[in-house]
């Protein structure tokens, strides 16, 4: 790679950063839901599919015993930690888009060093 072909890149990756902060500083502060049970169990999870909260309905809990009602717990983080990696998997195509085909394949590397450390995705 040719000296001009590098500063094209650092030129490029330069004007890339701003837009890829605005990207991910919008989407990391997002929070997302699943539910169960006729929405009698709503799970927030954050960008990062943590778990922030969990609230269960006075009628779920009085119309379920405890193995019921903790299924419909476990579906309702399930479904906002999928939500979660789909907002994930839209934002890494944004900043693919943002970033060019070149600096996309770093986003990418990134996000699959992202998935390593994090672990495996729930499963659907």
């Amino acid at each position: 790679m040719s000296a001009e072909e590098l500063r094209n890149q650092a030129e490029q990756l330069a004007g890339a950063t701003s837009r890829i902060e605005e990207i991910v500083a919008a989407w990391s502060t997002r929070t997302f839901t699943g539910s169960a049970d006729s929405g009698g169990v709503v799970a927030t999870v954050d960008a990062a599919g943590g778990l922030l909260s969990v609230d269960i309905s006075v009628v779920s809990k009085r119309r379920h015993d405890g193995v019921t009602l903790s299924d419909a717990i476990v579906a309702a983080v399930r479904a906002a930690e999928n939500a979660a990696a789909e907002s994930q998997d839209a934002m890494t195509r944004e900043l693919n888009t943002a970033t060019g085909e070149r600096l996309g394949a770093l986003v990418d590397d990134a996000r699959r060093a992202f998935h390593d450390r994090a672990g495996p995705r729930p499963p659907a």
